[in-house]
């Protein structure tokens, strides 16, 4: 059984969930990662980086960690981060390049901060098993950083600027021009998309954020009430329009496991909770990782986000492999 901490309680009630289980964000090579940065990069304290430590104390406060992640710099110009988990209790660690911190102005670097830590709340792995879950995976994270930092203004300004790579004393606020960049035709779009498969084009990035910010999740999690879209609208409209943009990936036994899992969750959800039983049936059936990945959604979203999953995931199984979707009807 798993009992979720508020920061993973966050991250999977906006989670991009149209199909991306996934594994432990740490990996074989973690430990290896850490000892280099150690060795080749400068942690981050209260005195050796303020500006950055002070971005990080904010973004943690903000998702409420507990404890604070280690950071660390590294001299690299391209404006990246990213964050792997170490040691036996998935410590967060944060690695983030020279040339982001030289580019982006404090309050742009909590989102950015926020982003990575929701890469660790949502135990996204750097070796996903396909590139449509590394995209969704980009998805998840911004929302979490929105949920964080609050402000749609500033979460355009880091798309516009890392899209750019220009300072934003050099930049105006043109949210519309941004996004009309995608349109584009969709062979084109398609064959740009296989060059940089892993992450979705900025320009969607931030439209499918604004799409999320009308949710009645967002409207609930940033204290504007209850009223807005339902999340899964919105993600049906986002997985709609991502499919137009890049040649599906999914191979066949993912989309069954993804809709066995959906399905099978269902079935052993009771007042909203999943008993120890229940979830070591869970990973009997589909896996510590696909039983991970429903569990937290049912108990972040409840009942019904689980139903409109498993009628979302066998629509898909029904598109793509009808064969196998009479076999989970008959299972």
């Amino acid at each position: 059984m798993i009992d979720l901490t508020s920061f993973e309680r966050t991250c999977e009630q906006v989670r991009f969930s149209v199909h991306e289980p996934y594994a432990e964000v740490a990996s074989a090579s973690s430990s290896y990662s850490l000892a280099h940065v150690r060795l080749t990069g400068l942690q981050v304290t209260s005195t050796s980086v303020p500006i950055l430590h002070r971005a990080l104390e904010r973004a943690a406060a903000s998702l409420m960690l507990d404890v604070l992640p280690e950071i660390y710099v590294v001299a690299q110009t391209e404006p990246n981060a990213h964050v792997f988990s170490h040691g036996s209790a998935r410590s967060p660690v944060v690695v983030v390049n020279s040339g982001l911190v030289q580019l982006l102005r404090p309050p742009e670097l909590e989102f950015v901060l926020a982003h990575e830590l929701a890469h660790f709340g949502l135990r996204h792995d750097a070796q996903a098993r396909s590139q449509s879950m590394q995209r969704n995976a980009e998805i998840s994270a911004d929302r979490v950083a929105l949920v964080a930092c609050k402000s749609l203004t500033l979460c355009t300004r880091v798309m516009i600027t890392m899209a750019s790579g220009l300072p934003m004393e050099y930049l105006g606020l043109d949210i519309d021009t941004f996004v009309r960049q995608l349109d584009v035709d969709a062979d084109e779009a398609a064959r740009r998309w296989e060059f940089q498969s892993t992450h979705p084009a900025l320009p969607f990035r931030l439209w499918a954020l604004l799409r999320f910010s009308h949710s009645d999740v967002f409207a609930r999690l940033s204290g504007q009430g209850m009223d807005g879209l339902p999340l899964e609208q919105i993600d049906d409209q986002i997985d709609a329009r991502a499919s137009t943009m890049h040649r599906e990936d999914d191979a066949e036994d993912t989309t069954y496991a993804t809709a066995l899992a959906w399905h099978s969750v269902r079935k052993v959800l009771q007042g909203g909770k999943v008993d120890a039983d229940g979830y070591s049936d869970l990973v009997k059936k589909c896996g510590s990782d696909y039983a991970y990945h429903v569990t937290a959604i049912a108990l972040a979203r409840g009942p019904e986000a689980v139903a409109a999953q498993a009628k979302r995931s066998l629509q898909r199984l029904q598109d793509t492999h009808p064969e196998l979707a009479r076999k989970l009807l008959s299972a």
